[in-house]
């Protein structure tokens, strides 16, 4: 989309786009720019400079802006990416590299925080995204990424990585306890993110979901659509037994 072919209305909304980019980036100091970049899958306009790299922020809005003309939903970026100083998701046991590493093959990488972000902005709904650091020892090439949303109630952990389910922490399953998890405390999200997926999905406190990625992007963006306007409630609470989930069959939930 040209210069030319944009409307008055079209440039003020690339100009909001670029200034809400930049300000993910500017307020947050810890943030490197190539986290903000693999959460948005942005790799594309990234290039490298004398110096550095650099992010087209005017090519990057652009291209927002015409998919917002193509679909009609307006793009909903984080409200905050925040970046912690920890690895979150740590690795389990048999997940650490103790060679060089150099001989495993590469993961395909697949975009599900954009499809992710795609399926919130086609929902309306806000949230803020927690990224952490990469133990050089794991098998990760990404690191695992928290979506935060306090209109559902809920934590999504995504991976952008081949072989990593998604993850979305629906509340406790003490369901008096969901009045604390409506704000999403922040002793809660350290709580959880330093769990191995083996102990998320099998801490009998919290109802988690997994969900796979089915191998084509409409039919996950669906799952995901699904899982976030899942309502939790004191019944469908107690229809899932923590004994079934311990034994690894609580499975997907459905709306």
């Amino acid at each position: 989309m040209s210069e030319q072919e944009l409307s008055r209305e079209q440039i003020a909304r690339r100009q909001e786009l670029e200034k809400k980019i930049f300000q993910l980036l500017s307020n947050r100091p810890g943030l490197r720019l190539q986290e903000l970049v693999e959460i948005l899958d942005a790799e594309e306009f990234l290039v490298r400079v004398k110096g550095g790299l650099q992010f087209k922020f005017k090519e990057y809005s652009n291209s927002l802006l015409e998919k917002e003309v193509k679909t009609g939903v307006k793009s909903i970026l984080p409200t905050d990416v925040i970046n912690v100083d920890k690895v979150i998701i740590p690795s389990r046991g048999g997940e650490i590299l103790t060679g060089s590493g150099e001989e495993l093959e590469e993961k395909k990488i697949i975009p599900r925080t954009r499809y992710l972000m795609e399926v919130l902005s086609d929902l309306g709904i806000e949230y803020s995204v927690e990224t952490g650091k990469l133990d050089k020892n794991m098998f990760r090439s990404r690191g695992y990424q928290i979506f935060v949303i306090p209109e559902k109630k809920k934590l999504i952990f995504v991976n952008n990585e081949e072989g990593h389910a998604t993850r979305i922490v629906h509340g406790f399953r003490d369901f008096d306890q969901n009045d604390k998890f409506g704000v999403i405390e922040k002793d809660i999200i350290d709580y959880l993110s330093d769990l191995n997926v083996d102990e998320l999905d099998l801490d009998e406190s919290i109802i988690v979901e997994k969900i796979n990625y089915p191998g084509n992007e409409e039919e996950y963006k669906q799952k995901m659509k699904e899982a976030v306007l899942f309502v939790l409630t004191k019944k469908n609470t107690e229809m899932f037994d923590p004994k079934e989930k311990k034994k690894g069959k609580c499975g997907n939930m459905k709306n």
